[in-house]
């Protein structure tokens, strides 16, 4: 048979990686690989691994939290009950018996070891369905990572004795640091394989387009968008201004005005980047300039292409510290988000424009328009309250208002609503989790 071509850049990238993936597993003695890539690589291996998965019971990936080796095992555990348990009815209906059950923790037995058991019970009693495990563990949270080589460490010096499970498992993880590795490694040497490799995810876009035989319009505005997107890091403006040319003529001969407004906010956000306030705040009005001809001109999304353009305009005014000018050009934002509904980003233009009057001393003005933010946050839905920015605008007008105002009544009958009679503790809890994360 002869070996399978790639036959474009996504599968030239899974057919690398598979490469890699084979020469590490052909290695009798490795049994936990770390692929140290950068972060724009990962969606690569994330493929790779979950068509494996839909190939092979035994790879199953589990993406949850460590925060300690005993919690993590008894989630392995869980994940593989539940992967299990979903695929019963689908095997009875194929003939196959699925019918195994989770075998009990023993008294006094380790977690680890629990675990281990619970490998070779499900093998044994499906031995053509789970022959081999390979677990994909890449935690969205590490308590600390060296815990996490930690628990590695403990569960290979107890897979040392057991005969089974060293021929039968294998653990894969990855990163762009592997330096919490260096104790594993030096304990044990001949487990670990470490593939340093750059699939160059980031490319995959320019190489479709070239590869591509379209040649519309529509074809060549998205060859320029792929140009325009790394251009900040490459800080070339003499390129940026012939990119923006060639898609402002082709918008202009196709009359998409909304794509117009993309080109001037990528432009202003790359100007601004690079401290050349002046062309980035052309940009940014140019953009709200297109943005109300899409909208004159019917376009759906026109009153939220005007507000994203403002909020550029705005950036520039705050990077330059003119408060209130800013806060002038925030209070333009909600007539456009509210036409189109959408209230989140009417409550965060509101607060904006509080905090800038805030920032310039403009305390009338402020409470005004913090007052502004409650009453959109009163036509969000109860559940996107907390998980918008209308605790953080709340927050910001109780400290433009002490008990004795003659407007405090009014908010506190306001936050009484949105948020319940104990608002106070409410917004104290969402500010102390504020600067937590901060």
């Amino acid at each position: 048979m002869d070996p399978y071509k790639a036959s474009n850049p996504v599968e030239r990238r899974l057919l690398k990686v598979n490469n890699d993936w084979r020469q590490a597993i052909s290695s009798a003695t490795v049994r936990f690989i770390f692929w140290k890539v950068p972060a724009e690589d990962i969606p690569v291996l994330e493929t790779f691994f979950q068509i494996q998965s839909e190939t092979a019971n035994g790879v199953r990936a589990y993406s949850g939290e460590f925060r300690d080796g005993e919690q993590y095992t008894l989630a392995l555990i869980n994940h593989l009950c539940q992967f299990y348990d979903s695929r019963r009815e689908g095997s009875r209906q194929k003939g196959i018996k699925a019918d195994w059950l989770l075998p009990l923790r023993d008294e006094d037995e380790s977690v680890q070891l629990w675990f281990l058991r619970v490998l070779k019970s499900l093998s044994d009693y499906h031995p053509d369905l789970f022959p081999f495990y390979s677990f994909i563990l890449t935690p969205f949270q590490v308590s600390a990572e060296r815990h996490f080589s930690s628990w590695f460490n403990e569960l290979f010096a107890i897979i040392e004795s057991m005969p089974w499970h060293k021929e039968h498992l294998m653990f894969v993880t990855w990163g762009e640091e592997d330096a919490w590795l260096n104790d594993l490694h030096e304990q044990y040497p001949q487990k670990i394989a470490l593939i340093a490799n750059d699939y160059r995810t980031q490319n995959i876009a320019t190489e479709l387009l070239a590869e591509s035989t379209d040649r519309s319009a529509g074809a060549d505005l998205r060859r320029i968008f792929v140009d325009l997107l790394p251009i900040v890091k490459e800080k070339n403006p003499a390129k940026l201004e012939q990119l923006t040319s060639r898609a402002f003529s082709i918008c202009e001969q196709q009359k998409w005005f909304d794509q117009s407004v993309v080109v001037s906010l990528l432009a202003g956000a790359a100007y601004l980047n690079w401290k050349d306030k002046d062309k980035s705040l052309l940009c940014y009005r140019q953009g709200v300039l297109q943005a109300q001809q899409a909208r004159e001109n019917q376009h759906p999304a026109g009153g939220k292409l005007v507000a994203n353009a403002l909020f550029g305009e705005a950036s520039v005014y705050l990077v330059d510290k003119d408060y209130e000018k800013a806060a002038r050009c925030y209070s333009q934002i909600p007539f456009y988000t509210a036409e189109a509904q959408d209230y989140i980003l009417t409550v965060e233009a509101w607060r904006m424009v509080t905090w800038c009057f805030k920032k310039s001393g403009h305390k009338k003005e402020a409470r005004e328009s913090g007052f502004q933010a409650l009453e959109a946050g009163l036509l969000l839905e109860k559940e996107m309250r907390m998980n918008s920015s209308l605790p953080e605008a709340a927050q910001l007008l109780t400290t433009l208002m002490p008990p004795d105002h003659q407007d405090f009544d009014e908010m506190d009958e306001k936050l009484t609503v949105l948020f319940g009679d104990e608002w106070e503790e409410v917004l104290s809890i969402r500010q102390k989790s504020m600067n937590t994360s901060a």
